[in-house]
């Protein structure tokens, strides 16, 4: 989520998008590998009825645990999506293809 364009900006648009898929692809792994793991205590979470708090302030923490896979899940196939778009293209000699948060306005 971060880039540093210090040798980036000095390759070729072509590299650039392949580097760029990689990135995307350790991305997925990293969140694929949150999801992975958060997926069992969100399910023994829901099956045991675990709540957080004491007295009168009980919350059920599964709601919690169920958004952190999804939002795990939800990243790693929006970092999949970025990879081949990134690796097609490369294919075509195109430069890199970043993700937007929106509008596009600054």
């Amino acid at each position: 989520m971060i880039n540093v364009d210090f040798l980036f900006s000095r390759m070729p648009p072509r590299v650039q998008s392949y580097v760029m898929a990689f990135g995307c692809l350790l991305g997925l792994s990293f969140f694929a590998l949150i999801a992975y793991g958060a997926i069992d205590p969100a399910i023994y979470s829901w099956e045991s009825g675990e709540f957080e708090g004491e007295g009168s302030l009980r919350v059920p923490s599964w709601p919690a645990r169920f958004v952190v896979v999804l939002g795990a899940a939800l990243a790693a196939v929006s970092y999949l999506l970025l990879a081949v778009d990134n690796f097609c293209a490369g294919l075509h000699g195109r430069g890199p293809i970043r993700a937007s948060s929106g509008s596009g306005d600054v």
